[in-house]
């Protein structure tokens, strides 16, 4: 949508028979309070995970953020990187429906069963149709799919550019410690995002690579017992399983239950010194939360545990299986097999002995000669 018709949609909206001004550009005050009601009611969509219409307002906000500023500025940072995050679970919902899509049917086939239970012959038909449609259906869902990951992708690397362009710039003009690490977690906070992608694209190389990034930036800055990190972590441990290395995902997960543990034995300890009732009750509320949340976490380690011995033992039947199969391999007769393989003499047509014949003809030749002159000395003496 161009910012005509947002602009167009702003007026209408607003109501009234006043008479629009012919021409009449909004000025830059209107425009950044438009950006910012864009983005506010964008980001309450994504909280209530209605991603498909936070989708369409922030690209309007990406859209008038570039309008407003010039593409790579700071300012653009924010719409674009939500922009990004509200694609990138529109994405996942559609490749999710593409793995799965029994439930679809399920949802879209029951009434034409019942209307079409009284002729066969139409029901066939229709079944036919049904199954043209559903394979067209299939090709561009996947296509859908593919085109959302690829939107979610560019979007994010985006918002990574402006952040890490940001950095350098505040770096090289030795500005404060508090917006240099500002930038940084927004540089991270862009890094999980696109390890969330690269893991429902299931590239897990490149999201153990973007995770691993992002970790260090927040461990640099953040407190070790912050939840951020422990959420991190556990972006990690999925990557890990879904490459089938669940050894690396237990370190993870454990990493995650001590991030947590931590957590809640500072708010204990804050917890008596707090006078402040709000304060207190949101304190008790984490609490109770983490309470909940580090059994889940013990379930995941002991279930990653499970996989990787699984793993593991497969591993060794196959090695075992291999180790027998070449076992019986080093018994068979190999050099007579190579020999058979190797020899083509078979193939070759041989040639006559004929110099041997002329070998024989010579030493008959050569015994009469010298019988011959044994004669003639011997008549001679």
């Amino acid at each position: 949508m161009s910012t005509e018709d947002i602009i167009d949609q702003t007026k209408v909206s607003a109501g009234g028979d006043e008479p629009e001004k012919e021409n009449s550009e909004p000025t830059q005050e209107e425009k950044e309070k438009r950006l910012a009601e864009l983005l506010a009611n964008g980001r309450r969509e994504l909280r209530v995970n209605n991603n498909a219409e936070a989708s369409e307002i922030l690209s309007e906000a990406a859209e008038l953020s570039v309008e407003i500023y010039g593409e790579g500025h700071e300012n653009t940072f924010d719409a674009c990187y939500y922009y990004g995050m509200a694609s990138l679970e529109v994405a996942k919902l559609e490749s999710a429906l593409l793995k799965n899509p029994d439930e679809k049917q399920r949802n879209g086939v029951s009434g034409d069963e019942e209307a079409a239970s009284g002729d066969e012959e139409e029901k066939t038909a229709e079944d036919e149709n049904d199954d043209g449609s559903e394979k067209e259906d299939g090709e561009e869902s996947e296509d859908d799919d593919e085109d959302s990951m690829k939107l979610a992708w560019e979007l994010l690397e985006t918002a990574r550019c402006t952040a890490a362009a940001k950095i350098e710039a505040l770096e090289a003009e030795r500005s404060g410690v508090q917006a240099i690490e500002q930038w940084n977690l927004k540089l991270a906070d862009v890094l999980i995002l696109l390890g969330d992608h690269g893991i429902a694209d299931e590239n897990y190389e490149q999201a153990r690579e973007d995770l691993g990034r992002a970790l260090g930036i927040q461990q640099n800055i953040l407190p070790p017992s912050s939840r951020i990190i422990a959420q991190t972590y556990i972006l990690m441990a999925s990557a890990c399983s879904s490459s089938m290395n669940f050894t690396d995902a237990v370190t993870f997960y454990k990493r995650t239950k001590d991030t947590l543990v931590a957590r809640e034995e500072e708010l204990k300890k804050q917890l008596p010194e707090i006078e402040d009732k709000e304060k207190k009750s949101e304190i008790e509320d984490e609490l109770k939360e983490l309470e909940e949340m580090i059994p889940g976490i013990d379930e995941m380690i002991n279930d990653a545990n499970a996989s990787a011995e699984q793993v593991e033992q497969t591993t060794k039947e196959i090695k075992a299986q291999f180790a027998g199969f070449t076992t019986i391999l080093s018994k068979l007769p190999q050099e007579t097999e190579e020999k058979e393989v190797n020899d083509i003499s078979n193939l070759v047509r041989r040639p006559a002995k004929r110099q041997t014949e002329i070998t024989d003809i010579n030493a008959d030749t050569t015994k009469k000669t010298k019988s011959a002159e044994k004669g003639e000395e011997n008549s001679q003496i």
